[in-house]
């Protein structure tokens, strides 16, 4: 299982490039991110990596859906943070597995944390379906292949440094 999540990360990562750098071999790109995704369902029983394979599937008769991938997983991670927020939040979640005796004020911090993830998950969709309709796919690959992963990385490390320098935790 370990090695269908590294061949999902690494894929997942150049798809933007290969689907429109390499697009005489997209079909074969779609189609080995349909199996991955539904080995996955195999073994873990995710219900979402079936959904995504069964889209790859769609794509390989749909071509134009290709470029809703990065919308899905972004719009998949929003509901997710989104709906944790109903009972434990997503990060507090995280938290929790590093200090199970995090305070109140940790509690309220790391649920704060989920909204601006929420935020952050909802403009990354948006932007991505947005970069997708227009006619340059390299301004939509370079988005999602680059940009998308450094603001995840800024926000993440941000958040880190911020805690350690400022809130001093």
């Amino acid at each position: 299982m370990k090695i269908i999540k590294i061949l999902l990360t690494i894929v997942s990562v150049l798809y933007p490039f290969a689907i429109v750098y390499f697009a005489d071999f997209s079909g074969i790109i779609v189609a080995f991110l349909a199996i991955l995704w539904v080995v996955r369902y195999y073994f873990a029983k995710e219900k979402f990596a079936l959904f995504i394979g069964l889209f790859f599937v769609a794509v390989l008769f749909v071509s134009s859906f290709k470029f809703i991938y990065p919308v899905i997983i972004s719009a998949g991670l929003f509901f997710v943070f989104l709906f944790s927020l109903k009972t434990t939040p997503m990060i507090t979640k995280i938290a929790l597995f590093k200090d199970p005796n995090l305070s109140e004020e940790g509690k309220k911090y790391t649920r704060n944390l989920t909204k601006i993830w929420i935020g952050f998950f909802a403009f990354n969709a948006f932007v991505s379906l947005a970069l997708g309709f227009l006619s340059d796919k390299s301004l939509w690959a370079i988005y999602c292949g680059v940009i998308s992963y450094l603001l995840i990385g800024t926000l993440f490390f941000g958040e880190i440094l911020y805690r350690r320098f400022v809130l001093k935790i």
